[in-house]
């Protein structure tokens, strides 16, 4: 069990109402001695003391939490991303609450669920959210960021890729191998149709044609197959999605 204020005032030997004040910034209200304040810092740093969150949102304080909703928990990327921001989130003195929809579907009843908890902030982790999913969560009254791309909602911040550069970038390389034609091979959701569409773009300002695109589901189907030993411009490189 983590230290508690109960377990601070025992060992210096004072009220536990103080060590309250003094660890929630009000202890010169009551005029406390500084070195006693000093005292009790140091002592909870000592024990690593945390408040309770479920405390801190029945006094409607700040809870250390951050809401995290998930739009797909089955893309293996999404999985990394949520241990590296575990990880700054306990170096930072926070802890997250985690939701997931599921692939396919609308948000809906997860952010009542994350509203139980009364988070700090909530993070949107995925690129496939509708723009009136992401639009209401501005109204929550807590900071919300958007991890992913898609069009912007207002009232959102949002961190994303900047896949026009990347492909741009990707394009000038393969260009100067000598690639001329390309295709682009993958799903067909919002990711992959943004990242086509920056793909396009980036071989427009390079002067070169639009890519061959295929889908990954139709990858294998007899009719494709035969389009592809018809073509007498096939694709001199195919850039895949995940």
């Amino acid at each position: 069990m983590g230290a508690t204020q109960k377990l601070i005032a025992e060992r210096l030997g004072i009220s536990r109402s103080l060590v309250s004040r003094a660890l929630n910034g009000s202890a010169a209200e009551i005029r406390a001695n500084p070195a006693t304040v000093a005292r009790i810092r140091t002592e909870a740093n000592r024990l690593a003391y945390r408040p309770s969150a479920a405390a801190l949102a029945l006094r409607g304080g700040a809870t250390r939490t951050i809401g995290v909703l998930v739009k797909d928990f089955a893309d293996p990327f999404f999985g990394r991303m949520l241990a590296e921001l575990d990880r700054l989130a306990r170096r930072s003195g926070f802890s997250l609450v985690m939701s997931g929809v599921e692939h396919g579907r609308r948000a809906g009843d997860e952010s009542a669920l994350l509203a139980q908890y009364r988070p700090d902030g909530l993070l949107l982790v995925g690129s496939d959210f509708l723009p009136d999913e992401v639009a209401r969560y501005a109204d929550r009254g807590v900071a919300v960021v958007r991890l992913g791309s898609g069009r912007a909602a207002s009232g959102i911040a949002q961190v994303a890729m900047d896949e026009v550069a990347g492909m741009l970038l990707l394009v000038d390389h393969l260009a100067a191998l000598g690639h001329s034609r390309f295709g682009y091979l993958a799903a067909g959701h919002s990711r992959c149709r943004h990242r086509l569409a920056a793909l396009d773009t980036a071989l427009a300002r390079a002067g070169l044609g639009a890519a061959l695109a295929a889908r990954r589901e139709a990858w294998t189907a007899p009719a494709w197959i035969d389009r592809l030993a018809r073509d007498q411009a096939l694709p001199t490189v195919w850039v895949a999605f995940d």
